[in-house]
């Protein structure tokens, strides 16, 4: 009686252990889809035999547990990766709209408006008393300061973008930052209590990727099974609390933010340790790339202003006037700092509607004089025209050549910027195809494994019913 009552304990529990095989397998093939899922396997073992009689006898089969199939290796790369390619990838996404803005492919680029501007102090030359040909250097003065100046708006409006992305990350980064220090929690504990917390793992693994390519992180599991999470080598998540990011306005950039990590119960910038992601493209872009365009423009703007008003003030108008600048002046509030004079840029508004006031002649009555008009037609071609280190002096060879070199620099950075973000994805992509090579879900191999369980719980069905009639035949026996 003994024998039967244990065999039909251990077709019972058999049964149950196959049930709970089949739910699994279910649970995998509804995940087939899931991106970050990774498949489960049931671990299975023999139960702890027992003594019957002077015979120890086997009593069946249990689960012993059930383990997500990762690597760890593999998931560790793919954190690193998508860090580098959050930053690549805000940092093209910037460019793509600089680069429109130096479109020099077009008749309306600034090379080509530069070209038209000096080109018509040349027809000047030919015809120094002509009214059209005045009107026109007019003309094409006020569209060329209006490139420069728009250019230059264009690139404070990307980076006041820019700047309010920081503020809007920031806030996304304490969002994912929230949920990962909750699942910490919730994995230690259910773990602790002997539960299988795998689902949780790859939701966590997700949200970890997808703050890696907001942010530089390093992370670190402990022996409960949580992560710590660095930002700029700065503890961000320790299990499950959270240090939080702010943005503090900087007065000595443009009173753009700054980010803070929140340590010990004081506020710590790290602004400048960010490594990583796209938080670092972005900060990249706004502090050091835009800026550098900018300070490029303002010495362009200033070499042109400078340039045209020395020699344009010493010339003499058809009513022989003197002493007239053509564009408004800038100056510099400190020696080498042209800050500003791009956004500034203009004709001088006291001879921008008055064609005769344009200063052609060397000579007082001598209308007929192209000497000043030459000059300026030929500081198109002249060198040392454009303070290019910001010492104070001219030192840089032509309005076009530092023009030119401005534009290959995007160029150059944009290209950089694509290329290293096609190099990132294809290598994520080939980490993400290596893991699902050993973690994503096979429909052949989950319906081979859920025949083989079938077969077994079939087999182990008709077992019971045999052990079931041989139970009712025993206890009939005595009647």
């Amino acid at each position: 009686m003994v024998g039967l009552f244990s065999s039909l304990e251990l077709a019972k529990k058999s049964l149950m252990t196959h049930q709970f095989v089949f739910h699994v397998i279910g649970h995998n093939i509804a995940n087939v889809n899931t991106p970050e899922y990774s498949r489960q396997r049931v671990e299975l073992g023999v139960v702890r035999p027992f003594r019957l009689g002077e015979r120890t006898v086997g009593v069946g089969v249990d689960v012993l547990g059930v383990h997500g199939v990762r690597d760890k290796y593999l998931e560790y790369q793919i954190q690193k990766e998508v860090q580098g390619r959050g930053e690549a990838s805000y940092m093209s996404g910037s460019y793509k709209i600089i680069e429109s803005i130096f479109q020099e492919q077009t008749d309306t680029g600034i090379s080509k408006i530069m070209g038209n501007f000096f080109n018509s102090w040349n027809d000047l030359t030919v015809n120094p008393t002509g009214l059209p040909e005045r009107s026109t250097v007019l003309n094409n003065g006020k569209v060329l300061a209006d490139k420069i100046k728009e250019a230059y708006r264009r690139l404070k409006e990307q980076q006041a973008v820019e700047n309010g992305d920081v503020s809007s990350m920031v806030k996304d980064i304490n969002e994912t930052g929230k949920e990962i220090a909750k699942l910490n929690m919730e994995i230690a504990s259910g773990e602790a209590g002997g539960e299988e917390m795998n689902d949780l793992r790859d939701r966590r693994n997700k949200l970890l990727q997808d703050l890696g390519e907001k942010v530089g992180i390093n992370v670190y599991e402990n022996e409960m099974h949580q992560v710590t999470v660095e930002i700029a080598s700065r503890p961000f998540i320790v299990g499950n609390n959270l240090n939080e990011l702010s943005v503090q306005r900087n007065a000595s950039n443009s009173n753009y933010y700054d980010i803070y990590i929140n340590e010990s119960g004081h506020v710590v910038n790290i602004t400048n340790q960010i490594d990583g992601g796209a938080m670092k493209g972005l900060i990249t872009m706004r502090d050091s790339r835009i800026p550098e365009y900018l300070t490029k423009l303002d010495n362009l703007a200033y070499g042109l202003i400078t340039n045209v008003n020395n020699l344009h003030s010493g010339g003499f108008d058809l009513n022989g006037n003197t002493g007239v600048n053509f564009f408004t002046p800038f100056v510099p509030t400190t020696p080498g700092d042209y800050t500003g004079a791009a956004a500034l840029i203009e004709v001088n508004p006291a001879i921008a509607s008055d064609p005769e006031a344009v200063a052609a002649s060397s000579v007082a009555g001598e209308i007929g004089n192209n000497t000043v008009a030459l000059q300026i037609a030929d500081l198109e071609r002249a060198y040392n025209t454009v303070d290019s280190d910001n010492d104070g002096t001219f030192d840089y060879g032509t309005f076009h050549d530092y023009y030119h070199q401005l534009v290959t620099s995007v160029g150059a950075e944009a290209l950089n910027s694509y290329t290293r973000e096609t190099a990132e994805g294809e290598i994520i992509t080939n980490l993400q195809d290596r893991r699902s090579e050993v973690s994503s879900v096979s429909l052949d191999e989950e319906s081979a494994t859920l025949i083989q369980f079938q077969k077994a719980y079939q087999v182990m069905a008709r077992f019971m019913g045999v052990v079931d009639k041989m139970t009712d035949i025993m206890i009939n026996l005595g009647r």
